[in-house]
């Protein structure tokens, strides 16, 4: 048997790898939904007229559709505004949401949730 867990601490390997690889992919998304949103919010303050009460009937609304989905209260929803507000102007257009992230060295401030 001893000579069988070098292999079996192999496949363990593959099994943090590919969860870690996972995880990255999650991170990846949700960050580019954050930013979606919070550029919708944007462009909706500026083109409508939204204000806070509105992103608090969004927010609600989320709840209804889509409940125990977490992290998407009017505070977050506001915030995600706020990050698109503070990163869009210092960028190109042209930037994926990855250039943007890669070129703040501390990103942990866009989105506090």
């Amino acid at each position: 048997m001893d000579k069988l867990n070098p292999h079996f601490s192999e496949v363990i390997h593959l099994i943090q790898k590919a969860r870690y690889q996972a995880l990255k992919a999650v991170n990846t998304e949700l960050i580019n939904l954050y930013w979606e949103i919070g550029k919708y919010i944007s462009e909706r303050t500026t083109q409508e007229g939204w204000g806070k009460s509105t992103v608090v009937q969004l927010a609600n609304y989320i709840q209804t559709q889509e409940p125990g989905t977490k992290g998407f209260s009017d505070k977050n929803l506001w915030r995600m505004k706020q990050a698109v507000l503070r990163h869009l102007r210092p960028f190109s257009k042209t930037r994926t949401t990855g250039e943007r992230i890669k070129l703040d060295p501390q990103p942990d401030h866009l989105l506090q949730m």
